[in-house]
Order: C-alpha cells, then sequence, then structure tokens
C-alpha cells in the first residue's frame, strides 16, 4: 500500500515479528480492503488457505496493536463475524483470548453495527464496555439498521452456537432482533452489568449456561412485549431486574435482590433471594417452584408444584386443580383461591380463602374469611387454627386447637 496507507499502522509492525514466532507456518501476509466499508485489513494465510484476519480499521486481533487515535467510535476487538474469518480454523485454536473493547472516547456514542453479529468461535471471548459500572448505559452497541426508522430492520447479536466461554461487562446493547443467545451445551455465559434495552429478544438462552450479575432487563412502553428473556438451560440470577418476561422451560434461581415483572415457568425456579414480582408468576403444569428467602408477588398461578419456604407476600393466588402448594415457612396471602391441593404447614395467614380442592393446616393457621363452597371441598385442621367469617357448604376436619 502506499506509504500515507501504512502511516497508522506502524505499532503493527513493531509487534508483527514476534507474532509469526508463534505461527511459523503462516506463509503469506495480504494487504487488502476488505468488503466491509472498505476497512483497511492486514490478513495472514497459512499454508492450508486458511485466512487469519490479524488487523483492520475497526479491529483488532491477538496482537495488541494500536488502533488510530483518530477513530473515536472505533470499536477494538477480534472480528469475530467477518464472513471471512468467520470460515477460518481460528475459531478451532481455544487458546486464543479476543475481545470487543470500547475506548473511553465512545462514550455516548452508539456504535451502529448495521449487520449481524455472527456466530462467534470456540474459546474466551469477551465484551468490555465503560471502565467502572455507573457508566455502563453510557457505552451502546445498536443493533437497530440505521435507518430503523423507515425500514424497521433489527440485526442479531452475539450467537454462541459454539464452546463459548463468554464475559460481558459494563455495557450496554440495544435494537436487536435477538441481543444474546446460546444453543450450544458447553457454551457458557457471565454478563456483569449489562442493559438489554428495546431489543425484539434480550436473552434466549436454549441451552448453556448463563450466569447475570447486576442485570438490567429494561421494559418499553410503547412495545411491552419486546426485550423478554427466555431460558431452557442453567440460568443463574444476581441483583436482575427483569421488567419484560422471563420464561424458563429450563433451570433458573435467583440470588441476592430480584425484580421480575412477569414469570411464565414450566421448568425448575429456584427464588433464593429476596425476589420481588410486580406482576404475575404462572408455574406451569409440570413446572416446579420454590422459594428459600424473601418472596413478594402481586398474583401468582399455579398448576404445578409450589414449595414455599421463607417469608412469602402474595396479594392474589390462585391454586388449579392440577396444583399443589406446599407452605413450610411465614406465608401472608390476601386472597386464595383454591381447587387444587394446598399444604399449609407453617406460620400462614389467609385474609380470604375460597375453596373448592383439599387444604390442610399443621401448624399455626389464621383464616379471616373462609369460603368453602362445594361439597367436595375439604378442609382439614391439625395444628391451631383461627377462623373468622366462614361459609361451610363442604367438609371441615377439626383435629387441632381451633378458634371460631
Amino acid at each position: 500500500p502506499p506509504r500515507s496507507t501504512l502511516f497508522p499502522y506502524t505499532t503493527l509492525f513493531r509487534s508483527l515479528n514476534a507474532f509469526l514466532l508463534n505461527f511459523y507456518s503462516l506463509v503469506f501476509i495480504i494487504f487488502k480492503s476488505t468488503s466491509r466499508n472498505d476497512n483497511f485489513s492486514i490478513i495472514l494465510i497459512d499454508e492450508l488457505g486458511n485466512e487469519y484476519v490479524i488487523y483492520n480499521d475497526t479491529f483488532i486481533g491477538e496482537t495488541g496493536v494500536t488502533v488510530n487515535e483518530e477513530k473515536d467510535s472505533v470499536i477494538i476487538g477480534v472480528i469475530f463475524r467477518d464472513k471471512t474469518l468467520y470460515r477460518t480454523n481460528i475459531y478451532g485454536d481455544t487458546e486464543h483470548t479476543r475481545s470487543y473493547n470500547f475506548r473511553e472516547s465512545a462514550e455516548n456514542i452508539p456504535v451502529q453495527e448495521d449487520t449481524n453479529l455472527g456466530i462467534t468461535g470456540e474459546g474466551t471471548f469477551t465484551v468490555n464496555g465503560a471502565q467502572n459500572s455507573e457508566d455502563a448505559n453510557k457505552y451502546i452497541i445498536d443493533l437497530s439498521d440505521s435507518d430503523f426508522e423507515n425500514n424497521n430492520k433489527r440485526y442479531s447479536g452475539f450467537d454462541l452456537e459454539n464452546q463459548t466461554q463468554l464475559t460481558m461487562n459494563n455495557v450496554t446493547i440495544q435494537g436487536a432482533s435477538t441481543a444474546l443467545k446460546s444453543n450450544n451445551e458447553n457454551a457458557q455465559s457471565e454478563l456483569n452489568y449489562v442493559i438489554f434495552d428495546n431489543n425484539t429478544q434480550a436473552i434466549q438462552n436454549d441451552i448453556g449456561t448463563m450466569t447475570l450479575n447486576n442485570v438490567l432487563v429494561k421494559s418499553n412502553d410503547t412495545t411491552p412485549t419486546i426485550n423478554n428473556v427466555s431460558n431452557g438451560g442453567q440460568l443463574t440470577m444476581n441483583t436482575v431486574q427483569i421488567e419484560t418476561k422471563l420464561t424458563n422451560t429450563g433451570h433458573a434461581e435467583s440470588n441476592d435482590t430480584n425484580e421480575f415483572n412477569l414469570i411464565d415457568n414450566s421448568g425448575e425456579l429456584y427464588l433464593n433471594g429476596d425476589d420481588t414480582i410486580t406482576n404475575k408468576l404462572t408455574n406451569l403444569e409440570n413446572g416446579t417452584v420454590e422459594t428459600t428467602a424473601t418472596t413478594t408477588a402481586n398474583e401468582i398461578e399455579n398448576s404445578g408444584n409450589m414449595t414455599l419456604n421463607g417469608t412469602t407476600t402474595v396479594e392474589t393466588f390462585t391454586n388449579n386443580s392440577d396444583g399443589e402448594i406446599t407452605s413450610n415457612g411465614d406465608t401472608s396471602i390476601t386472597t386464595l383461591t383454591n381447587s387444587g391441593t394446598t399444604h399449609l404447614l407453617g406460620e400462614d395467614t389467609i385474609s380470604t380463602l375460597n375453596n373448592t380442592g383439599t387444604v390442610d393446616t399443621a401448624n399455626n393457621t389464621d383464616f379471616s374469611n373462609v369460603q368453602n363452597t362445594t361439597s367436595n371441598a375439604h378442609i382439614t385442621v391439625t395444628g391451631t387454627t383461627s377462623f373468622g367469617t366462614t361459609l361451610n357448604n363442604g367438609t371441615i376436619d377439626i383435629n387441632g386447637e381451633t378458634y371460631l
């Protein structure tokens, strides 16, 4: 290339000799302009014809090359979604560490990708945004089209179809069709202080293992049904806020302090932290939910199996005919409508019970209003139980200390 073209890349050539010592089989060095925005690129080609992109204007390879300081919005990282690189053996080498790092000058300048990010390769992959967690909202990967207002087009984000170990820190991803997808049982993801905003799908963990630490999934007032989270693999949530909907068909657990809007569960859900459900938790048939600490919910509907071991407060609780609830902790329910089986074995306070199923108590239970409304409705009292207003058209067996 002309001398003027090479000027910003002098740092590269100082690093290239050391790099080639580790790749003795790489026999050609090609300098060319790629099809993506005509960026200058340096590509190494080995004796088998495999291409290794070492540098281009937008991304950087494993050599630690310094980019042109005049490009304020440039991202440093490996070209994991470049079509040429995607077809090479570099993704079979799990020893290479790859990264997608923002420069400080990119603060508050969304990086408009205008392309699908593509499938990540095997090995370690790191996405680094802000230097500190408080600025995660200022370092943005924008996956909506630059002409989104006219064409409503979105691009896909990070796609883990290989055995990738992804770490993502202090960054916002917005506008994607699916921002993060995992479809490999050996893929592992750890997200720290990450914000998902206005994506059609925020997270789709079909299989694989994901850990969310201080993650915010934002709702959209104009399109409240987008930016959801789905899990069919292993999902651990530590201090997360999902303002949209979590759908779990796999194994999910929460720790620390978490807030959810909507949860649909047909898998295994363990709420081990201080968890708030502002709208509704629906536990479907075959679903299992277990709480161990403090759970507060506006509404719960259960057709599966639920075990309440901690302190649980629910405004409206519906236990359907296939559902079974076991309360071993300190449970307070404003209205419990039961047509299944409910075991109140802890310190339980029920303001209103509408029962057409089976209820039994074994410790200390306080009912303010009981409607045992059908002939099949059955309440068995074993512990200390207090009844307020009571309408009984079914059966109430009193075996313990009872106050009417």
